[in-house]
C-alpha cells in the first residue's frame, strides 16, 4: 500500500513542478497540488464507472489533439535525426531500451487492483492488453516525434522534450 501513496506523492510533485515552471509560474505549488489532489480525491469517491464514462468523453479529444500534432510536425521532421542506426549492433540498442520498456508500464499493476469491482470479468483481459498496446504506440509516437524534429541530443537533455516537441 506504501508503494502506492510514494508514486501517488511523486506524480503529484511532478505535476505539480510542471504546472508551476510551464504553465503558472506565479501559483504557488501547494495551490496547484491542492487542485489536483481534490480533483483525485473526488474521483475516488464518486468510483469507477464515472471515471471511466469521463474517459469516455475525453478519449476523442486526445486522439483529435495527437494527429494534429502529429500532422502540424510534419513539415518540421528531419530523417537525419535517425543516423547512426545501429551504430553499435542490435545488443545495445536492446540492453539500452529495456529500461524504457519497464518503466511505463510497471504502473499498471495498480489497474489490477480493481479487477474484482469490474462486473465484466470476461472482457476485461482483452481490454487491459488494448489499452498497454495504445499506450505502448502513443508512446513510441511522441519519443519518434521528439527524436525526429528535436534530434538526440535535444531529446535526451530537457526532462520534458515531449512539450517542447508540442
Amino acid at each position: 500500500m506504501s508503494y502506492f501513496f510514494i508514486t501517488t506523492a511523486t506524480y503529484l510533485r511532478e505535476i505539480g513542478d510542471f504546472m508551476i515552471s510551464h504553465i503558472m509560474p506565479d501559483t504557488p505549488i501547494q495551490v496547484i497540488m491542492i487542485l489536483f489532489m481534490s480533483v483525485v480525491l473526488m474521483a475516488a469517491s464518486l468510483g469507477l464507472e464515472p471515471l471511466a464514462q469521463s474517459a469516455e468523453i475525453f478519449f476523442p479529444f486526445v486522439v483529435l489533439l495527437l494527429s494534429s500534432l502529429i500532422i502540424l510536425l510534419l513539415p518540421e521532421i528531419k530523417f537525419q535525426n535517425l543516423q547512426p542506426v545501429w551504430e553499435g549492433g542490435l545488443k545495445p540498442v536492446i540492453r539500452g531500451s529495456i529500461p524504457f520498456i519497464v518503466f511505463p508500464f510497471i504502473e499498471s499493476v495498480a489497474v489490477l487492483m480493481i479487477l474484482p469491482f469490474v462486473s465484466q470479468k470476461d472482457r476485461i483481459r482483452k481490454s487491459l492488453f488494448v489499452g498497454q498496446l495504445l499506450a505502448g504506440i502513443v508512446l513510441i509516437i511522441i519519443t519518434m516525434l521528439a527524436i525526429l524534429v528535436l534530434g538526440p541530443e535535444l531529446t535526451a537533455r530537457p526532462k520534458l522534450s515531449d512539450l517542447y516537441v508540442g
